[in-house]
C-alpha cells in the first residue's frame, strides 16, 4: 500500500528528521534560474576541495536494496548496507571525522549530561537540564556529573557520543566529504529505495 504524505512526514519525524515543506511555485524563469544557480553552487562546493572522492562527483547509481533490507529498515528503523561506500571514501570520512569528533567532544558530553538530567527523578535536574549541562566547562566536569548520576562514562555506560548535523558544519571544520555524501544523489536514491 502506498503511504500518505502525512504518514511519511510522521515517519521522518519519528527518526529525528524534519520533512521538507515545498515552497510556493515560482515563475518559470526564476525557477530555472534558481535551479541552475543551485546546481552550479553544488558543483562548486564539490570541486572546492581537492580531496573529494571521485565516487561522489560521478553519477553513480546504487545497487538495488533487497526487499529483506527494506523490510528490516521498516521494522527496526535502521539497516546495514554492506559495501555501500567504497573503502577510499570511508577512509576519507574517517580522516575528517576523527579530528572533528575530538574538537567537539565537550558539546557531545554536554548533550549526554542533558539527556541524563532530563531523565532524572529529581525535579530540579529535569527542569534545569539544559542550563546545568551548558554550564559545564570541561569534559572532566561532564564525566564527574555523569558519575554522580550513577553512570560511568569510561566503562561503557555511554555507548557512544553523538554529534548533530555534522554535514552542516562550517567550511573551516574540514568535513566536506560528510556534506557531499549527505547531499549526493547516490544517497538520496538509496534512501528512496529504503522508504519505498
Amino acid at each position: 500500500r502506498r503511504m500518505k504524505k502525512s504518514e511519511i512526514n510522521d515517519l521522518l519525524r519519528g527518526i529525528g528528521l524534519e520533512p521538507v515543506v515545498p515552497s510556493p511555485p515560482q515563475k518559470k524563469e526564476n525557477a530555472t534560474s534558481n535551479s541552475t544557480t543551485k546546481s552550479l553552487q553544488m558543483q562548486e562546493d564539490i570541486h572546492q576541495h581537492q580531496n573529494i572522492d571521485p565516487f561522489l562527483t560521478t553519477q553513480q547509481s546504487p545497487a538495488a536494496v533487497s526487499l529483506q533490507t527494506q523490510l528490516d529498515y521498516s521494522l527496526y528503523g535502521h539497516a546495514a548496507l554492506r559495501s555501500f561506500l567504497p573503502q577510499t571514501l570511508i577512509q576519507q570520512l574517517r580522516s575528517e571525522l576523527l579530528p572533528y569528533a575530538a574538537s567537539h567532544a565537550l558539546s557531545a558530553y554536554r548533550q549526554k549530561v542533558e539527556v541524563q538530567l532530563a531523565d532524572s527523578s529529581d525535579d530540579y535536574y529535569r527542569e534545569n537540564a539544559r542550563t546545568i549541562a551548558g554550564s559545564l566547562k570541561g569534559i572532566e566536569e561532564c564525566q564527574d556529573l555523569l558519575e554522580s548520576l550513577g553512570i560511568d562514562p569510561l566503562s561503557g555506560d555511554l555507548p557512544f557520543l553523538q554529534h548533530f548535523n555534522t554535514w552542516r558544519a562550517p567550511a573551516h571544520s574540514n568535513t566536506p566529504t560528510v556534506k557531499n555524501i549527505c547531499l549526493s544523489p547516490y544517497l538520496a536514491e538509496t534512501a528512496s529505495m529504503l522508504l519505498n
